[in-house]
C-alpha cells in the first residue's frame, strides 16, 4: 500500500511538473509574440541596428516580402507623357536608374533632415524603410510618437474634434473614405496605417522622419473644429513645423470613389498639392503606380490610372510651383513586382529609399546596379 501511494505521489508530481512546463512555454510564446508585434509596428530607427548609405553594401529589405506578380500589358493605347511635362525642370522619370531624379532634387533637398511621408500603405512602407537607413540612429535623443491605431490619428495631431457629429463624405465632391473609415468615424480605410514620428531634433536643428496617413486627394476621415478634411488637418499640422521635404503619394485610391469625374479629381489634387506646397519647403509627388488588375477590384484599371497620371502631371506643370517636383514611376511600376494587387514589393521601395537617403546625407551616386544582396535594377 505504501509503495502504491509513493507511486501515485510520483505520478502526480510528474503531471504537475509537465503542466507547469506547458504553462511556461505558452507564457513565453505569447510574450514573444506581443513583443514582436510591438517591435515591428514601430519604425525600427529606435532599434539602433546601425546604418549605411552604401549602395553596394546594403541589406536587401526586398527579401522580406515574397514576390506576387507584375501588371499585365495594358489593353489600351499607351498615353505618352505630355510634352510640356517632359520639358519641365521639375520632372524626372525612373528609367534605368534614379540618377536623373537625384540630379533634379539635389539642388533643393540635399543635406536635409526633416522629412514627411504622406500616403497610404506604400508610403508607410517607404517611411519605415527610410527609418532603417536614417543617419541619426545613435542619437540619444531619438523619440517615437504614435498612437498605433487607425482610429486615433486625430489624437496624434492633438487637435479638437468638431462640436457636431462626424460629417459623412460627399461623393459629388469626390470625397473619401470609402471602406472601413466610412463606417467608423475618424478611422482610416487602411486598418494597419497610423501616424508615426521618429524625432531626434535638437535646439537648433530639426531631425525627424514623419509618416502621415492621407489616402485620398480629398477625404473627411480626420475632421477638427476648424478643418473639414484630412488634407486641411494635415496641412495645418505641417504649417507649424515647416518640414524641408514632403514626399506625397496620392491619386491611386481615388479610383474607389464612385462616379468620380476627371474634373473633380483634378480640382481635389490641385487643392491638396497647393496646401502642401505652402506648408512644406519642398514637395515631391510620386506618380500613381501601375497595379495588378483583378476582378475583385474592377474600379482599378491601369488605362484609367495612366490617364489620371498624365492629367496630374500636366496640371502640376501648368501651375509651375517652384517647390513642387514630379517623380514619375509609372513605367517602372509596370515592370515591377507587387506584393498585392495594389501594393508594390519591398524591393521597389528599397531602391527609392536609397535615393532619399543619398539626398539626406549628400551621397552623389545613386546608380542602381547589382549589389552584394541582389539585383536592384528590378
Amino acid at each position: 500500500m505504501i509503495r502504491r501511494n509513493i507511486r501515485c505521489l510520483a505520478c502526480t508530481a510528474r503531471r504537475r511538473l509537465f503542466y507547469s512546463f506547458l504553462l511556461f512555454i505558452a507564457t513565453v510564446t505569447i510574450t514573444f509574440a506581443l513583443l514582436a508585434a510591438f517591435y515591428w509596428d514601430i519604425p525600427p530607427s529606435v532599434r539602433k541596428e546601425g546604418t549605411t548609405t552604401s549602395f553596394n553594401n546594403d541589406v536587401d529589405v526586398g527579401d522580406q516580402v515574397q514576390r506576387y506578380r507584375r501588371p499585365a500589358p495594358m489593353d489600351c493605347v499607351t498615353q505618352p507623357v505630355p510634352s510640356n511635362v517632359l520639358q519641365s525642370s521639375n520632372y524626372c522619370s525612373w528609367k534605368k536608374n534614379l540618377q536623373d531624379c537625384y540630379q533634379m532634387l539635389e539642388e533643393r533637398i540635399i543635406h536635409t533632415s526633416s522629412w514627411v511621408f504622406l500616403g497610404g500603405r506604400d508610403m508607410s512602407t517607404l517611411a519605415d524603410f527610410m527609418s532603417r537607413k536614417w543617419p541619426y540612429h545613435d542619437d540619444q535623443t531619438v523619440k517615437v510618437t504614435t498612437r498605433r491605431h487607425p482610429c486615433q490619428n486625430l489624437l496624434y495631431f492633438g487637435l479638437p474634434p468638431p462640436g457636431y457629429p462626424w460629417v459623412v463624405p460627399n461623393v459629388s465632391l469626390g470625397e473619401g473614405p470609402t471602406a472601413y473609415g466610412l463606417e467608423h468615424p475618424y478611422c482610416m480605410d487602411c486598418r494597419n496605417c497610423w501616424n508615426v514620428l521618429v524625432d531626434a531634433s535638437q535646439e537648433q536643428t530639426q531631425r525627424y522622419i514623419e509618416y502621415l496617413v492621407v489616402e485620398y486627394s480629398r477625404d473627411v476621415s480626420i475632421q477638427t473644429s476648424f478643418t473639414s478634411t484630412t488634407q486641411e488637418t494635415v496641412s495645418y499640422h505641417l504649417e507649424t513645423k515647416q518640414p524641408e521635404v514632403c514626399i506625397v503619394s496620392v491619386g491611386l485610391f481615388d479610383a474607389s470613389i464612385p462616379n468620380l469625374s476627371q474634373e473633380v479629381f483634378l480640382i481635389n489634387m490641385e487643392r491638396y498639392i497647393s496646401l502642401l506646397q505652402r506648408a512644406c519647403e519642398n514637395v515631391v509627388w510620386l506618380s500613381i503606380p501601375a497595379i495588378v488588375e483583378d476582378e475583385s477590384i474592377p474600379q482599378y484599371q491601369n488605362c484609367d490610372l495612366q490617364q489620371r497620371n498624365n492629367a496630374i502631371m500636366d496640371m502640376l506643370t501648368e501651375k509651375n510651383h517652384p517647390n513642387v517636383f514630379i517623380m514619375d514611376v509609372w513605367e517602372k511600376t509596370l515592370k515591377s513586382d507587387h506584393s498585392s494587387f495594389l501594393q508594390l514589393s519591398s524591393q521597389f521601395h528599397a531602391v527609392i529609399v536609397r535615393l532619399f537617403v543619398a539626398l539626406m546625407v549628400g551621397e552623389g551616386d545613386v546608380t542602381v546596379t547589382t549589389g552584394s544582396t541582389g539585383d536592384f535594377s528590378l
